[in-house]
């Protein structure tokens, strides 16, 4: 067996064991929308439920080489809300499409040939497509690096100053709204999701993904 200290591994090396054994990890598909009205798209799966009461999730969205910030960190900083639409076979070339580094000015909806939709409470926009949509609004967002800082906090005072290149920023958020088709639900029920009928892809390590099958389900 192989034993590292993470001290003495070089960044990348670290990024690529944690996402090829933390796995398979459930993909959030997260629109957002800045301050100036465009779209963004992109996939995280750093990924996950928190609780229930309040309902919440959170979302890991990793810091460029450059120190700065990705598009969906700031564009919840903005307007702090989003949309996280959950990942099928259905959009899952799309969804890839939508990891691509774009410019902020770019909208990956068009990129990706996904239909905007839009939402009840909030201003980011859902994927028509996507099976499954939950509608949130932004509870704090957390850069982890040396210590943890509010990124909330400093963009409230005049956020100004970089990140250490690959650090997480993780977004806390309240689920305000949940939408998802009829079709993945158990017979008989209004809001019961059938394992069976819903297929999410997963996602493993490189560039690999796994794709949910019936004849693999165990009990």
């Amino acid at each position: 067996m192989k034993s590292f200290s993470v001290s003495d591994l070089d960044r990348k090396d670290i990024y690529s064991l944690i996402i090829s054994l933390i796995a398979p990890r459930p993909i959030a598909l997260v629109s957002t929308v800045s301050r100036s009205g465009i779209d963004n798209l992109a996939p995280f799966s750093y990924f996950n439920g928190i609780g229930s009461n309040p309902a919440s999730l959170s979302f890991s969205i990793a810091t460029k080489e450059d120190g700065s910030l990705k598009d969906t960190a700031k564009n919840l900083l903005e307007t702090k809300n989003c949309v996280v639409n959950f990942v099928t076979e259905d959009v899952f070339e799309a969804m890839k499409l939508t990891a691509n580094d774009f410019e902020a000015n770019i909208d990956e909806f068009s990129e990706a040939k996904l239909t905007k939709l839009p939402s009840d409470l909030i201003k980011s926009m859902r994927v028509k497509e996507s099976i499954a949509q939950f509608e949130c609004e932004l509870i704090d967002l957390m850069n982890v690096s040396n210590r943890l800082e509010s990124l909330l906090e400093h963009s409230i005072l005049g956020f100004n100053h970089k990140l250490e290149p690959g650090s997480g920023n993780l977004a806390v958020c309240r689920i305000i709204k949940v939408h998802f088709s009829e079709s993945i639900l158990r017979d008989g029920t209004n809001h019961k999701i059938d394992a069976l009928k819903y297929l999410p892809i997963a996602r493993l390590g490189a560039r690999h993904y796994l794709k949910s099958s019936i004849d693999n389900f165990i009990q």
